[in-house]
C-alpha cells in the first residue's frame, strides 16, 4: 500500500507544472518513472535510460536527477524535493548501492542540519522511509571537507526537533537506526 501511495505522489509531483515549467517538469517526471522502476526493477526499455539496459548510463542518469534534487531551490529545501531524496534513501539501501549510501550519509545530514523541522515533519508523512533515512543520517563516517555536521549536532536534532514532531513508534525506529551499524 505505501509503495502505491509513493507511486501516486512521485507520479502528482511530475505532473504538476506551470505552463513555463512544462520541459523541466517534463524532465523531471521521466527521471521519477526511472527512478521508481530502478526500485521496482523494471527493466521495461519504456522506463530506463534511452530505452537500453546500460547499467552505467541508468546510474549516471539517476545521479544527475539527484544532484539536481539535493540542491536547495532559492536557497530554500522543499517537501517535495526531501520526498524524493528520502525515496532514494530508500533506493540505495534496498539496492545495496554503495554510492547512493555514500551521497545520502553527507547530504542528509547537512539537510537535517539546516532545515530539521521540515526534514521531521516530511519523514513523519513518509514514514516507511525511516530506516532508511535515519540509518543513513547515523552514519558515522565523514565527507572529506568536513562541511557535515557533527553527529552531536545531530543527535542533539533528533531528540529535541524529531521526538516533537515524529510519533513515539516513529521516534524510536529512528532512533534505533541512527545507532544501528
Amino acid at each position: 500500500m505505501k509503495k502505491f501511495i509513493l507511486l501516486l505522489f512521485l507520479f502528482a509531483t511530475g505532473c504538476t507544472s506551470t505552463p513555463s515549467k512544462v520541459h523541466q517538469e517534463r524532465a523531471r517526471y521521466s527521471q521519477e518513472s526511472i527512478l521508481l522502476n530502478s526500485y521496482l526493477g523494471n527493466e521495461h526499455p519504456a522506463y530506463t535510460h534511452n530505452g537500453s539496459n546500460d547499467e552505467l548510463a541508468q546510474f549516471k542518469l539517476l545521479e544527475r536527477f539527484y544532484i539536481q534534487l539535493v540542491e536547495p531551490i532559492n536557497g530554500v529545501y522543499t517537501r517535495d524535493n526531501l520526498a524524493l531524496i528520502f525515496f532514494f534513501s530508500l533506493y540505495a539501501v534496498h539496492k545495496n548501492n554503495a554510492a547512493f549510501n555514500e551521497y545520502l550519509s553527507s547530504d542528509l545530514k547537512i539537510i537535517a542540519y539546516s532545515e530539521p523541522e521540515l526534514f521531521a515533519a516530511t519523514l513523519s508523512e513518509l514514514d516507511f522511509s525511516i530506516s532508511a533515512v535515519c540509518s543513513r543520517l547515523g552514519d558515522e563516517s565523514e565527507n572529506s571537507d568536513g562541511a557535515e555536521p557533527r553527529r552531536e549536532v545531530l543527535e542533539n536534532i533528533i531528540v529535541k526537533i524529531f521526538k516533537k514532531t515524529l510519533s513515539e513508534q516513529e521516534f524510536n525506529a529512528c532512533n534505533t537506526a541512527f545507532y544501528t551499524k
